[in-house]
């Protein structure tokens, strides 16, 4: 492998950190394989200045612009003050979705990060014993196209990448995302005409979408397989049919087949083979045995070097105009914030 090919496999992955304070080991771990992305979760969030600060380190151990997000998107409700759901909020009108993407957005950035692993844009019930039901806006697809756009937009103006998902709709499933893998049996056409709908509308000013974890009857019906190791989904409905031009993501934890779990490097192999282009590991053995099958993967041909370069050029793509954080925060612009929460979080109590 050409040492290019091989600087361009950490534009690949992104990695779950759990870290409260920056180490020398940490920094020559991130220069040695610069991901692309970082999900920081810190044990104790003990305050937004060290949250901050470390997003800045972060930042500055990698040569190329990362994605920097939390590793859990309710981050702000810890930090500031507790915020209505997206539910709560599509419930109340679109103004309240735009004012709790603004408050988030707000937060994220003086915090540092630059994107978001968000909106949810499954279609699910109240009561329908979904996990996703708080996360989702509502079960009307016109309505959650709707929502969906108003949080984006305004994530945008705070200069928040979103990572909308779960391509191609988790729907009503029931269970835990990481039991693999979820069987959704609905035919194609109804996935067109329900699930589809804010994906339909809104792709074409996603710079990333997140593939769902679930497997697809109406793809691959002999043998159902994750939506991120499968063509058909990823390159033959996302690429193909709907034209999708950013970069796809799959978090490889959520992956198995047949309820057989794979390796992360076998998964990572496959999932780049299949179309995905940023691949979310959890840790450092992770990222490291991820880079190391794709690096052999690549030597061997069983990574094609178009999928490689295809794959990293849309990640690319999505970075463009990617925030940088400063490592500081403005103490007196959170608490602001802090006490806009407060108030939007009891107005909205106040009309339930």
């Amino acid at each position: 492998m050409s040492p290019s090919s091989s600087d361009l496999i950490g534009q690949l992955l992104a990695i779950r950190l759990e870290v409260s304070h920056w180490s020398g080991s940490l920094e020559r771990f991130l220069k040695r394989y610069q991901p692309a992305g970082i999900l920081l979760s810190m044990p104790r969030w003990q305050s937004p200045e060290a949250a901050a600060e470390l997003s800045g380190r972060l930042a500055g151990a990698l040569s190329t612009p990362p994605f920097l997000r939390p590793g859990d998107e309710r981050t702000i409700d810890r930090l500031a003050s507790p915020l209505p759901s997206p539910r709560a909020a599509a419930d109340a009108g679109l103004s309240a979705v735009e004012r709790l993407a603004g408050l988030v957005g707000r937060g994220f950035q003086l915090l540092g990060f630059n994107s978001y692993g968000g909106p949810t844009l499954d279609l699910v019930a109240p009561g329908a014993g979904s996990p996703f039901v708080d996360r989702a806006f509502s079960a009307d697809p016109q309505i959650v196209a709707r929502c969906g756009d108003a949080f984006i937009r305004e994530l945008e103006h705070h200069r928040i990448v979103a990572c909308p998902g779960s391509f191609p709709g988790l729907g009503n499933a029931s269970g835990s995302r990481h039991d693999p893998p979820l069987v959704i049996d609905k035919p194609m056409a109804a996935l067109w005409r329900e699930d589809l709908v804010p994906y339909r509308e809104l792709l074409s000013r996603m710079a990333l979408v997140r593939v769902s974890p679930a497997a697809y009857k109406a793809f691959d019906y002999d043998l159902p397989k994750p939506a991120p190791l499968s063509e058909r989904v990823v390159e033959g409905l996302l690429r193909v049919r709907m034209g999708y031009r950013g970069a796809a993501v799959a978090d490889l934890n959520a992956v198995g087949v047949a309820g057989q779990k794979l390796s992360v490097g076998q998964a990572a192999v496959r999932a780049v083979n299949s179309g995905c282009d940023l691949l979310v590991v959890r840790g450092e053995g992770e990222l490291a045995e991820a880079f190391a099958a794709l690096q052999e993967g690549v030597q061997s041909g069983a990574l094609p070097p178009e999928r490689l370069e295809g794959a990293v050029s849309r990640t690319r793509g999505a970075k463009k105009g990617l925030a940088l954080p400063s490592g500081t925060i403005s103490v007196p612009d959170w608490d602001q914030l802090l006490h806009e929460c407060k108030q939007f979080g009891e107005e909205l109590r106040t009309q339930e």
